[in-house]
């Protein structure tokens, strides 16, 4: 059981404090009860969960809420107030570090950011980490000026403004525009595999580890379903910036991809 000091409080870990495989259990029994609402689905058998190599460190995407006091992290549990989490025990020790600085640059408020995207890229055994600073219409002076700030910490290749009110329903508000490093980086989902571009505020899946064991098991099953991937017609939607369409499209396979995002689409 994996303990962390703001449990108590923070809503972001639901299933802390089961054993790993009564959480496997848990999502599990989710997914075959989405089944059971539908008659064609019903009576499809649901195979064990697969879980993850590590409980910890893992998360290398992470949507941060920001008070107006310089809390940085979750909503607690049952309200919108928000949770301060410097000693988060799933945020990958990079994420981490950059919501620190993040942390430290903003201590007192007054910042006008509301919140920070952050996401963690690999490639050629190099991490990086993009941010986006989300905030009111207001603020984007301030929020300009702490985005050049951050873009100077050691790891950070891009840093990019969102506008939102504090208050919107949807975490991102007008799409992410780059004040300074890299709008788009490479991104590996699968080793000697293709990279992907992440951009700022695209689609990942939160976990590397069990994206790269979703990607094997598509690319796997897709040949076993079509007896071969060379000159196969694959359709792929939401497809984000293409990082299994392009694993497939090296193996022979004629992708068309679908994908609401436009920054993402374009990386593709």
């Amino acid at each position: 059981i994996v303990h962390c000091e703001h449990g108590e409080r923070c809503g972001g870990c639901s299933l802390l404090g089961l054993t790993q495989q009564q959480q496997l259990a848990h999502k599990h029994s989710a997914v075959s009860v989405a089944h059971a609402r539908f008659g064609l689905l019903r009576n499809l058998p649901v195979k064990q969960v697969s879980a993850a190599e590590s409980q910890l460190g893992y998360r290398t995407r992470a949507k941060l809420v920001v008070s107006p006091r310089g809390e940085i992290g979750l909503y607690a549990r049952g309200s919108h107030d928000i949770v301060d989490i410097p000693a988060c025990r799933v945020l990958s020790p990079e994420l981490l570090r950059v919501t620190d600085v993040v942390r430290t640059r903003i201590r007192g408020g007054h910042s006008g950011l509301s919140g920070i995207d952050l996401r963690e890229v690999l490639h050629d055994g190099t991490r990086g980490v993009l941010v986006t600073l989300l905030g009111p219409s207001g603020a984007a002076i301030a929020l300009e000026k702490l985005g050049h700030e951050i873009a100077q910490q050691e790891g950070v290749v891009g840093v990019a403004r969102s506008e939102r009110e504090r208050d919107a329903p949807t975490f991102f508000g007008a799409p992410p525009v780059v004040l300074a490093g890299k709008q788009a980086v490479p991104d590996e989902l699968l080793p000697g595999q293709p990279y992907s571009l992440a951009t700022h505020g695209s689609f990942v899946q939160a976990n590397r580890t069990q994206a790269a064991a979703i990607a094997t098991r598509v690319i796997d099953a897709t040949r076993t379903a079509l007896g071969r991937l060379q000159g196969a017609r694959v359709l792929e939607l939401y497809a984000g910036a293409g990082g299994l369409a392009l694993c497939l499209h090296k193996l022979g396979a004629k992708l068309t991809l679908i994908e609401r995002y436009g920054a993402a689409l374009d990386g593709a």
